[in-house]
Order: C-alpha cells, then structure tokens, then sequence
C-alpha cells in the first residue's frame, strides 16, 4: 500500500502564515528583546512544518500556531499609545507642544511618531515619504521607554482657530505599520495676537493723525486774520 502523498493547504492557511510573517518582521523592527521575538519565530516555524499537511493531520493546529504570532504581536502593539484626545492651546505662533506618549512594556523601543497636520509646521522632524501616510505628514524617530513619557515637539502654527492633529505611532521602516492612533486637539490663538497688535498700531497711528489735525485747526483758529493790525 503506498502512502499518501501529503494534501496542498488551502490559501487560508498560506494567508496566515503570510500575515505572521508580516507581523514578526514589524514587531523586530522596533527592537523588543530576543526571547520575545525567538519565541514568536519558534511559533511561526511550527506552523510552517509540513507534519499539518498530510492526510490525516490538523491543519488546525498549523493555523493556531501561526494566528498565536500575528496575535502576540498585536498585544505588545496594543501596550505603545498615542495620546488619545490631548488639548493643546498655542498662545504664540512658535511653541513646543509636549507630546504624550504611553509604553506598557517592560523594555525600550524605537518607533516613529507621525503629525498629520497642514495648519503646523514641526521643526523637529522630516516629511515621511511613505504613499500609506498623507503627504502632509511629519515623522520623528524616537526611543521610546516604558512607562508615560512628554515628547518636547517644537511646532510653529500658521493658522488660528480649532483645529486636529493626527498622531501615529509606527515602526521605523521604509513601509511603515501603524501601531497606535491618536489625536491633538489644537486651540491657536497665535494669529489673534498679532491681529490685535496690527489693529492696536493702526489705533493708535488714527489718533496721532487725528491729534495733529486738531493742533493744526486750533492753531489756524488763534492766528490774526491777514492785513490785520499786529499790535
């Protein structure tokens, strides 16, 4: 009796191990420790093992093996936050906004902080030249640790009023994974101050004007009237 040749997985099973391969090389990116990363490629190489294939296995057991990586990696995602609905008020065009981030791991990680705004401009950080990110937006590669941490962010406003700020936590590579999303709420008053200033300089220019028109009428109003006697 020969034996049976092994059975072709379906695409659902190449989908899987695919994803979590994806998620692995994402997750190694922002440098975790090597037991984490080693244990999810120990996982993964189970998963990729030809013993779920054959007639008679459990292609099941293959699938729970590679779901278990995309999955680990999601949860230590899941422990890196951007800021939420943080409110910022700019009082000045120039400010440095403290950024607050969250890490609930247990170790240190390199990540890239994308700001999607076309109202500030960030000086501290470089466009991201990604086609997954809009064209508008900054990237800042930072080391992030565990625990709440104040990112100082030095931005410059051009425009006053209300108004969002998209924050994205990512990984440092040429095609970036999103990892936390969240927002800056901005209130900018910086534009309301120097129209106060324009209109106060304008003010105070009319009223000069006006003080000198008034002299010059009172002293017309006192001279002699011409060919009149001088006494």
């Amino acid at each position: 009796m020969s034996d049976a040749l092994p059975q072709s997985p379906g695409r659902d099973y190449f989908e899987l191990l695919r994803s979590g391969r994806s998620s692995l090389d994402d997750f190694t990116a922002i440098g975790p420790p090597a037991a984490i990363v080693n244990e999810l490629n120990r996982r993964l190489l189970l998963a990729e093992g030809s013993e779920w294939w054959g007639r008679g296995s459990s292609p099941d057991r293959g699938k729970a093996f590679a779901r278990s990586v995309s999955d680990g990696v999601k949860g230590e995602f899941a422990k890196l936050r951007a800021p939420k609905d943080q409110l910022i008020v700019l009082t000045n065009r120039r400010a440095t906004i403290p950024l607050a981030l969250t890490s609930g791991t247990t170790y240190k990680v390199w990540v890239k902080v994308g700001l999607e705004s076309d109202k500030l401009a960030f000086k501290d950080g470089l466009p991201c030249h990604t086609s997954s990110l809009p064209a508008q937006t900054t990237c800042l590669t930072l080391e992030l640790m565990p625990g709440a941490q104040t990112v100082p962010v030095k931005a410059t406003a051009n425009f006053t009023g209300s108004f969002h700020v998209q924050v994205d936590l990512l990984t440092d590579t040429s095609a970036p994974a999103r990892i936390s999303t969240g927002r800056l709420s901005i209130r900018s008053t910086a534009y309301n101050v120097v129209a106060l200033a324009l209109m106060a300089a304008a003010a105070a220019f009319i009223l000069l004007s006006l003080a000198r028109s008034m002299a010059r009428r009172r002293i017309a109003l006192q001279a002699p009237p011409a060919g009149a006697p001088v006494d």
